[in-house]
């Protein structure tokens, strides 16, 4: 089922990687411009954390299934302060 999921989500970022312009037209169709291509390339850029983060969900409902309650509600933690690490250290080079 895992497999299954990956591959199917991983088709639909990826089609959705290579053709965002539609996909931000429809959400937000008074986007022109400059603001209409930096939105582009926002979209481009984010998707592949979609694919991530309905995997963590799986998984996280997975460890949920097994009674492993704290592995699941870790996780989401650790990543924030993974990123607030990140955003320190972008910001501390300048």
């Amino acid at each position: 089922m895992l497999a299954t999921l990956t591959l199917l989500l991983g088709v639909l970022v990826l089609a959705a990687m290579i053709f965002p312009q539609p996909i931000v037209e429809a959400i937000a169709p008074g986007f022109q411009g400059e603001k209409l291509e930096l939105t582009v390339l926002a979209t481009r850029i984010m998707l592949p954390f979609l694919l991530l983060v309905s995997l963590a969900a799986v998984c996280m409902g997975m460890l949920n299934s097994h009674d492993r309650y704290t592995t699941a509600a870790f996780a989401p933690a650790m990543f924030n302060d993974a990123r607030r690490g990140a955003r320190v250290m972008s910001s501390s080079r300048g």
